[in-house]
């Protein structure tokens, strides 16, 4: 009994969260895809630190071996030790110039990988930012568009109403409640057409808006 209560709680529990991630879309949406941007940015600095920190531990190898065989071989050709050093310089320089193209070619890579990191980075801070923006308009358009019944009201007009009808409405309601043609009840009317002239503009706002928006 006790397990059947926990499971339809958990249940429930499961479908108020669901339930709040499908109404509130329009910010888990964004900021789900700011946290993937986030962690591919990170996973890429890693990988990148990480290939240099090997690189540099394998040369780091490489230089001891090196050095160990080096020495191996001095010791063993004690007894000849003119020819044996003569040749010993000549394999160290051959072994030098080597690393130093090897490390060449690393800096090089080195490079190219941090130029296309560069780029990379630019490329997704724009993409980063074009969608912020988009975000952020959807969000003033929620905004406006949630409230925007209210303001068709004052204007006494209903949502279907064309741009030259709202025009029309408009210039009608300010000629009559203009202050200066209204001396007697002037307070009133200026309160009445500020809100007119709040009303027509965000209307229009809206219209842009809804227009702009993909």
């Amino acid at each position: 009994m006790i397990f059947l209560l926990f499971g339809v709680l958990f249940i429930i529990f499961l479908w108020t969260v669901v339930k709040t991630l499908i109404d509130y879309w329009y910010i888990t949406v964004p900021v789900v895809a700011l946290i993937i941007v986030y962690a591919k940015i990170k996973s890429n600095r890693a990988r990148t630190k990480k290939d240099s920190k090997s690189t540099w531990h394998e040369r780091e190898e490489w230089t001891r071996q090196q050095s160990a065989e080096d020495e191996s071989s001095k010791n063993s050709r004690a007894n000849d030790y003119d020819s044996s050093w003569s040749e010993w310089e000549k394999r160290q320089r051959r072994k030098e110039e080597k690393w130093e193209r090897e490390y060449e070619e690393f800096l090089k890579n080195l490079k190219e990988e941090d130029e296309r990191f560069k780029k990379w980075q630019k490329e997704t801070d724009k993409q980063f930012k074009e969608a912020w923006d988009a975000y952020w308009r959807v969000i003033e358009s929620y905004g406006i568009i949630r409230n925007i019944g209210k303001y068709y009201k004052v204007l006494g007009l209903d949502r279907n109403a064309t741009l030259e009808q709202i025009k029309a409405r408009y210039r009608e309601l300010v000629l009559k409640w203009h202050p200066d043609r209204n001396k007697a009840g002037k307070g009133q009317a200026t309160k009445k057409f500020t809100k007119i002239n709040d009303a027509y503009e965000k209307i229009i706002e809206n219209m842009r808006v809804e227009e702009c928006t993909p």
